[in-house]
């Protein structure tokens, strides 16, 4: 008795009735599997693996103890996010298809900050303390990793919208912490 695999792609291997390898490309690859018994009679089964890039999603997260953080849906490419729908603070969970250990994550604009989690769920912000959303358009990066082994990588853009009509020289969010914006007049 014998068990045959054909038509392998190139990163697949058959030894001992195990199939196994790591996928070099996406795309959908077709296995056939033949078995031959002591008398060369045979059977053939076929079967399709698909293979896909995993996948970087961004979600938001109303901060605050564990009890009452919830989320806020899914952050698209290109969103635009009102204040006044916003709550006081908010943090970015970065949700990936494949085990990752660590996450990089990246973001620009008018609040910039760079960290590493490394714990699940991966927050780009302190989960209870978040982050108080500043007016303008963002730009954020993450990179998923497995150790050290690249998982996938995700690229958005997205804006908060100010809620309130400013006067020339108004500064907002009003009190502000750490980050404010200033409107100046025109001319």
């Amino acid at each position: 008795d014998r068990v045959e695999a054909l038509n392998l792609p190139s990163w697949l291997t058959f030894k001992n009735n195990v199939i196994s390898g790591t996928a070099s490309a996406s795309g959908i690859f077709t296995v056939t599997l033949r078995a031959v018994d002591d008398d060369e009679t045979a059977t053939t089964t076929t079967f399709k693996i698909e293979v896909k890039q995993p996948q970087l999603s961004f979600e938001l997260i109303q901060a605050g103890k564990a009890g009452l953080r919830k989320s806020l849906g899914v952050l698209e490419n290109g969103e635009v996010l009102e204040e006044a729908t916003l709550p006081t603070s908010f943090t970015i969970y970065a949700n990936s298809e494949a085990p990752a250990t660590k996450v990089n994550f990246k973001l620009k604009g008018p609040y910039s900050k760079s960290y590493t989690a490394t714990r699940f769920p991966f927050a780009l912000f302190d989960e209870e303390k978040g982050f108080v959303p500043v007016a303008g358009q963002y730009t954020l990066e993450a990179t998923a990793l497995n150790d050290s082994a690249l998982v996938s990588t995700a690229i958005i853009q997205f804006a908060v919208q100010p809620s309130q009509t400013l006067d020339e020289w108004e500064v907002y969010p009003n009190p502000f912490e750490q980050v404010c914006n200033v409107k100046l007049p025109q001319g």
